[in-house]
């Protein structure tokens, strides 16, 4: 993964991710901690992911 595929997957699913960050966890400080997290094992783990098919899904190749 490119870092232009990374920017481009923050801007098309980073404030739905946010919002449901914010709801999941209440807080500003965890919320924003698990944003970036999320993002953070995309990158990590973007070998392993099939997220052309279904980006929210991260489901693993088989």
């Amino acid at each position: 993964m490119r870092q232009e595929e990374l920017e481009q997957y923050i801007y098309t699913y980073g404030r739905e991710l946010y919002s449901f960050c914010r709801s999941v966890t209440r807080d500003r400080q965890e919320a924003d901690d698990l944003y970036q997290d999320t993002f953070l094992k995309l990158y990590e783990s973007r070998e392993e992911l099939e997220i052309r098919k279904n980006p929210k899904s991260f489901r693993k190749e088989p």
